[in-house]
C-alpha cells in the first residue's frame, strides 16, 4: 500500500485522482499512521481531493488518518486550495482539524486571508479571521502586501468592511511602497467612469477645484474618452480657457475659437496691436528697392487666430 510508482503516486493518490471513494476509505483504514506523502509533483493525495472538489474524499482522509499530509505544489496546502475555490464545508473541516494552517503562507508569503481578500471572498475571510484575526496584519514577501491591501487594489468593499470590522486599525499598514489603503483605493478607481462615461478627471476638470495629486497621478489616464466623446483636457477646453495651452496638451475636441477681444482699433489701441505695429513700422524696416508691395501700405492688424 505504501509503494509508489515513477511519478511517486500511491495507490492512494490513484484512488483520490479517479474519484473513488470506497477504495480511498480501505486504504486509509488499513494504514491510518502512514501519512500519504507528496508525489513528483508535490501533491499529496489530500491536497488533490481539495484541488478537484473532492469534499466527500477530504473528509474520510481527514477522520481517517492520523497524521496526512497536506502539501501542494509552490508552497500552498491544502487549505489555500479550499479557500481559492471558495469551498465552505472544506475550509471549516481543515480549520477546525489544524487551526495553525490559518497562519501557513505560499512561497509568495501569501496566507489563507491574503487568497480569500484577493478573490473577494467575503465568508471565507470572516471564518479566518473568526479563528485568529492576528492574520490580518501579516503582510506578503515581495510587496508587503496585507489582506486589506489586496481587498482595496480590487475594490471589494465588503472584505474591507469585514477586515476593519476585526481588527479596526489594520488600515494603518503600509505596503512596500509606504502606500496605505487610501492611495491604493484611489488607484484602483481613478479610471472608472459613472454613468455618463466621466471618468474623476473628467469632473474634476469640470470644478474651479485643482488637485495636483489627482492631474499628476501615475495611473491616470489623460486621453479617456466620456460618452460625448470628450478626453478631460477637451472639458477644459469647452469651458472656454485659452485653447493653445491645452491643444498643446493634445486636446483635439472640444475646442473652441478663442473670442478674446484683440483687434487692433485706431481710436483705442491695444498694447499688443502696439507692440505689433511697432514691429512692423515703416520707419524701422529698410524696404528694398522695388519691393511690392510698399510697406506703408500693409495693414497694421493683428493676424487671425487660425481655427481649431
Amino acid at each position: 500500500m505504501r509503494m509508489s510508482n515513477e511519478a511517486k503516486d500511491t495507490a492512494l493518490h490513484e484512488a483520490v485522482r479517479n474519484h473513488h471513494p470506497i477504495p480511498v476509505q480501505l486504504l486509509t483504514q488499513e494504514d491510518p499512521k502512514f501519512c500519504h506523502p507528496a508525489n513528483n509533483a508535490e501533491e499529496t493525495p489530500l491536497y488533490s481531493a481539495v484541488e478537484r472538489g473532492y469534499v466527500g474524499l477530504v473528509f474520510v482522509i481527514l477522520e481517517t488518518c492520523i497524521v496526512p499530509a497536506y502539501g501542494g505544489p509552490g508552497g500552498r496546502i491544502a487549505l489555500h486550495s479550499a479557500v481559492i475555490q471558495n469551498l465552505k464545508g472544506c475550509t471549516r473541516k481543515l480549520l477546525r482539524w489544524k487551526p495553525a494552517l490559518n497562519k501557513e503562507a505560499s512561497a509568495y508569503g501569501w496566507t489563507l486571508l491574503h487568497y480569500a481578500a484577493r478573490f473577494g471572498y467575503v465568508l471565507r475571510a470572516r471564518d479566518l479571521l473568526n479563528a485568529d484575526k492576528s492574520v490580518a496584519y501579516i503582510a506578503d514577501k515581495d510587496d508587503k502586501n496585507t489582506a486589506l491591501h489586496l481587498a482595496a487594489s480590487q475594490g471589494y468593499v465588503r472584505v474591507i468592511e469585514e477586515l476593519i470590522a476585526h481588527c479596526m486599525d489594520c488600515w494603518e499598514k503600509v505596503d512596500g511602497r509606504g502606500q496605505n489603503i487610501l492611495h491604493i483605493a484611489l488607484s484602483s478607481v481613478i479610471n472608472q467612469k459613472d454613468i455618463g462615461g466621466n471618468t474623476p478627471l473628467h469632473l474634476l476638470a469640470t470644478s474651479a477645484c485643482y488637485e495636483a495629486g489627482l492631474v499628476k497621478h501615475p495611473k491616470a489616464d489623460m486621453m479617456a474618452f466620456n460618452n460625448a466623446s470628450l478626453k478631460p483636457l477637451d472639458v477644459v477646453c469647452s469651458k472656454s480657457v485659452e485653447p493653445w495651452h491645452t491643444r498643446s496638451k493634445g486636446s483635439t475636441r472640444g475646442v473652441h475659437k478663442y473670442k478674446a477681444d484683440t483687434q487692433w482699433r485706431p481710436d483705442a489701441p491695444s498694447r499688443a496691436s502696439e507692440s505689433w505695429r511697432s514691429r512692423h513700422s515703416p520707419t524701422r524696416a529698410v524696404q528694398a528697392p522695388g519691393a511690392w508691395p510698399p510697406l506703408s501700405h500693409t495693414p497694421h492688424a493683428l493676424p487671425e487666430e487660425e481655427d481649431a
